[in-house]
C-alpha cells in the first residue's frame, strides 16, 4: 500500500469471489493484480477498507473454457461508483483483461469521485518556484552543410544505365 497524499483517491480492492471453487488460488492473485494496475494518476490502493475512499470488489466466473471477470466500485458510504466486467476465452486472456479491467474502472473512479481535501496546514504552504531555463530551438537545430543536402550536376535529370548481367523482357 502506498501513503496517500492530498489530492489522491485511496482505494482499497477486496479478495474476488471465484466460481468454481478455488483451486489455483486465484483470489489474491486477481486481488494483486489489479492492485498494481490501478494505482497511480491519483489514485493509490490502501491495505484496509476503513483507510479507503473507494472500495473494489470483484468476481471471477468461468464456464467452460470461458470466463467473466466483473469489478465494482462503492464509495465509503456504500453508493456505486463504477462498474466494468471483461471476458476472454481462455486463462491466456486473463492478465490482458485485468489490464482494459483496471483502465475502465480507474477512468470512471477519477470521473466520479472527487479526492479528499488537503490539510489546512498543508494549504498554507506554498511550493517553492523553480525557473525553467530553455534553450530557443533554432539554438538545438544541427543542419547538414548544403554540400550533402544538393549536389549540382551538369545536366539535370534522371539517368537509367543499363546493368551488366541482368536480362530485362
Amino acid at each position: 500500500a502506498t501513503a496517500a497524499s492530498a489530492g489522491t483517491i485511496r482505494a482499497y480492492i477486496a479478495d474476488f469471489a471465484v466460481s468454481p471453487a478455488d483451486t489455483a488460488n486465484l483470489k489474491p492473485t486477481l486481488q494483486r493484480l489489479l492492485a498494481t494496475r490501478i494505482a497511480g494518476d491519483g489514485l493509490v490502493t490502501v491495505d484496509s477498507a476503513a483507510e479507503a475512499d473507494v472500495i473494489v470488489s470483484g468476481s471471477y466466473v468461468t464456464l467452460g473454457k470461458m470466463f467473466s471477470l466483473d469489478v465494482i466500485a462503492k464509495s465509503a458510504s456504500g453508493k456505486q461508483v463504477a462498474a466494468a466486467f471483461e471476458q476472454g476465452e481462455s486463462v491466456d486472456a486473463l492478465i490482458p483483461a485485468i489490464g482494459k479491467l483496471s483502465t475502465k474502472l480507474k477512468g470512471d473512479i477519477l470521473s466520479q469521485v472527487k479526492a479528499p481535501a488537503a490539510a489546512p496546514a498543508a494549504a498554507l504552504q506554498t511550493a517553492p518556484s523553480a525557473e525553467i531555463v530553455r534553450k530557443p530551438a533554432s539554438a538545438e537545430i544541427v543542419q547538414a552543410p548544403a554540400a550533402e543536402i544538393v549536389r549540382n550536376e551538369a545536366t539535370p535529370g534522371w539517368y537509367s544505365q543499363r546493368i551488366t548481367g541482368v536480362m530485362s523482357g
